[in-house]
């Protein structure tokens, strides 16, 4: 006796529909993991070789996405300080906004512990230059020798060292 074969019915037209949009959207989410891990390295990437540079109009902060100049008028450099989050807790950041944070790599938005805004361009938690603004928030750097960058950044700006205690 031969075997009865019963082939599948056919695929009505809203499903294949329905696989088409399936299929695109499964397209778009992995364009959009790729262009936010490309943009995730390129952030990185920029981070670890932020510039820091002090010209006549201020300081110029280079660093992709965050690049901005800070007139030497808005940092409030009487408060300007280098330190490390065990000496001072309350700059410790506590939520990223809009920005970057892989172990002590951080940049961009911050929240800090004592709710203050932030901007960022850190690569480790010690030996860092906390900045008041006047621009309602806190810059906070990271540079290779941050006590010659601040004393630079007071005579670049016409602000006397604070007396020593």
């Amino acid at each position: 006796m031969t075997p009865d074969i019963f082939p599948i019915a056919p695929i009505l037209e809203k499903t294949g529909w329905g696989a088409v949009a399936f299929g695109g959207f499964c397209l778009v989410m992995t364009l959009f993991f790729v262009g936010a891990m490309g943009f995730a390295w390129t952030t990185v990437r920029s981070l670890r070789h932020a510039e820091f540079r002090l010209e006549d109009d201020g300081l110029h902060v280079r660093c992709f996405p965050f690049s901005r100049v800070y007139p030497y008028a808005a940092l409030e450099l009487s408060e300007a300080l280098v330190t490390d989050f065990t000496a001072h807790p309350q700059f410790k950041p506590t939520l990223r906004t809009a920005g970057t944070a892989l172990g002590s790599l951080r940049g961009g938005w911050h929240r800090l512990r004592n709710g203050n805004k932030a901007m960022l361009y850190l690569t480790r938690g010690e030996a860092l230059v906390i900045l008041p603004t006047s621009l309602g928030h806190t810059l906070m750097i990271s540079p290779q020798d941050p006590h010659r960058f601040l004393d630079r950044l007071r005579q670049r700006a016409g602000v006397p060292a604070p007396a020593a205690a």
